[in-house]
């Protein structure tokens, strides 16, 4: 879709309800955003879709999308891709509370503030649902995310059964101990891992402190696995 009227976007939208659709890709371009109801769109109607399994979204806005405002359901879905916009780190829980049978995930994250809403923050006291179907995550965290490594691995501990892990951020969440103590005591049957570190122009210097510690013979026999 590309420079539609969001009125006849979310029309387009609601109409699928009255479909038997199992998977929908979406790409808006040029929607208006709107800081009171993003894009106007009500991504949630889709999400409470009866037969959809496999969803895939994706616009050109650069503010982020919110759901815990507005997301009360128990979806079907078990394949979730949100390229673009960010995710609100703070706005997970409620969309995996609602995806109870989620298999696949694939968001982009920012750690970006409201000021029009009073923001739901997540800390370690924080009750997460357990995903125990949960089998592939990828994660593309932006670098100007505050979101630290041990949130980061409170989020990833409620994925008991995950198999398949991508992290793409900021060169700060890599500590080689940190990551070796995660999959040892909580993510144990980890079996494909990839971790992406991204730096700036300012920052190249730190790749070697960075890197060395990931050649111990834990990391080597991970790699050659």
């Amino acid at each position: 879709m590309e420079a539609c009227d969001e009125h006849l976007i979310q029309k387009a939208i609601t109409s699928l309800s009255k479909t038997n659709i199992d998977a929908l890709a979406i790409k808006v371009i040029g929607l208006k955003e709107q800081k009171s109801m993003p894009y106007g769109l009500n991504l949630p109607s889709l999400f409470a879709l009866s037969t959809l399994k496999k969803f895939s979204f994706a616009t050109d806005a650069k503010d982020p999308f919110y759901y815990s405002d507005n997301l009360h359901i128990c979806s079907k879905i078990e394949y979730l891709t949100i390229s673009d916009p960010v995710i609100a780190f703070d706005d997970l829980p409620s969309l995996l509370y609602a995806m109870p049978n989620l298999e696949h995930l694939n968001v982009r994250l920012t750690s970006a503030d409201y000021h029009f809403r009073q923001q739901r923050r997540i800390d370690l006291k924080t009750d997460l649902p357990s995903i125990p179907t949960l089998k592939t995550c990828i994660l593309q965290i932006e670098n100007t995310c505050s979101v630290k490594f041990n949130l980061l691995a409170h989020f990833l501990k409620a994925m008991p059964a995950l198999r398949h892990l991508g992290i793409t951020a900021s060169y700060e969440l890599f500590n080689a101990h940190d990551w070796e103590m995660l999959l040892t005591t909580s993510l144990t049957a980890l079996t494909h891992l990839r971790l992406h570190a991204t730096t700036t122009y300012h920052h190249d210097d730190v790749l070697p402190d960075l890197l060395d510690p990931f050649k111990t013979s834990f990391w080597i026999e991970k790699r050659n696995s």
